[in-house]
């Protein structure tokens, strides 16, 4: 996952923390479908291993509702070619099924096996997971607090995005799974809170619209990259494409595209000037500043106004899951 480098988080600071807290937590969950934690935390709850690209398309499937594939590829953003290659291998892994619509055989359906069911299921056990070991010290007043914040924050999303959740709620079998058998209503209320906020964002065009709104000349892949090397450079290319979960030479294919416009930079180590290090420069830093300061801008409106009274509630359970979360991000414990 991506952290704010400490030049953009002091400026943030300059705005209240309930707000600033929350897009922190919204860009982790988003960045965190292209670090490399995430088919490790896949395969680590479900016991089965695909590249993150198949996993992300695996996973916009609803159980029991076959998708035409051409609806699927713009929910994902992504191009008709480049999605069936993914559905092909989800389909021979026995995952997936492909067939023509029987009412237009023109039209090719995509949906989940059983296996592909049963693994989501686990998948989604697990996932919830992630979002209770932050908050298992916490009251039920807390509890209480964060659930409805993160509620009005994933409806005003829902509806500024265009997107809905994937409407299945807490999984079946979660308290078994987390060890919990009588969860408190407070707790059950966070959860779905939490896991609904998370499949909004998900669900959402990630930062392709952001993006485009504010006439960055990259998209979402060369994005990440950015922000990856402002926080972790100077980096060298090998670990920018394990911190990103993909080969050395895609790596190198968005590093040429940020070159060119002259976002980043190569040059030797210091420490063995055998090997290269890339590092974001002048111009790639006020992008970022630039699109991170739209996107709160745009998330402050889309909240809409705060009276003091929630605020003073929401905002110290906020800070506490958000800061906790991050360093499960950082640890690769999540």
């Amino acid at each position: 996952m991506v952290e704010s480098s400490s030049s953009i988080r002091s400026r943030a600071d300059a705005h209240p923390e309930l707000e600033t807290e929350t897009l922190r937590l919204v860009n982790l969950i988003g960045y965190s479908a292209h670090g490399r934690t995430f088919a490790r935390r896949f395969a680590r709850a479900t016991g089965t291993s695909l590249p993150g690209s198949e996993l992300r398309a695996l996973i916009a499937l609803r159980p029991g509702s076959p998708t035409p594939i051409g609806e699927l590829a713009a929910a994902l953003n992504l191009d008709l070619g480049q999605l069936s290659r993914q559905i092909a291998t989800l389909v021979e892994s026995g995952l997936v099924l492909r067939e023509p619509d029987p009412t237009d055989r023109r039209r090719m359906l995509v949906g989940l096996t059983e296996e592909g069911t049963r693994l989501l299921h686990r998948w989604r056990r697990g996932w919830v997971q992630d979002y209770l070991g932050p908050v298992g010290d916490l009251s039920s007043d807390q509890l209480g607090a964060l659930a409805e914040w993160l509620a009005h924050v994933a409806d005003r999303l829902s509806e500024a995005l265009g997107v809905e959740d994937s409407g299945l709620g807490l999984p079946m079998g979660w308290q078994r799974a987390a060890k919990v058998p009588h969860p408190e209503p407070a707790l059950k209320d966070y959860l779905r809170a939490v896991v609904r906020l998370a499949e909004v964002v998900g669900r959402s065009h990630g930062f392709d619209d952001m993006l485009s709104a504010v006439e960055a000349p990259v998209r979402q892949h060369s994005w990440v990259t950015l922000r990856l090397i402002g926080a972790h450079g100077p980096i060298a290319v090998s670990e920018l494409a394990a911190r990103m979960d993909i080969d050395v030479p895609r790596a190198s294919k968005r590093l040429r595209e940020l070159r060119e416009y002259g976002l980043v930079d190569r040059r030797p180590s210091e420490q063995d000037r055998r090997v290269g290090v890339v590092e974001v420069t002048p111009r790639g830093v006020d992008l970022i500043e630039h699109v991170e300061e739209f996107q709160l801008k745009g998330f402050r409106q889309s909240l809409g106004p705060i009276i003091r009274a929630d605020r003073t509630r929401w905002t110290p359970p906020m800070i506490t899951l958000v800061s906790r979360l991050a360093t499960q991000a950082q640890t690769g414990t999540s």
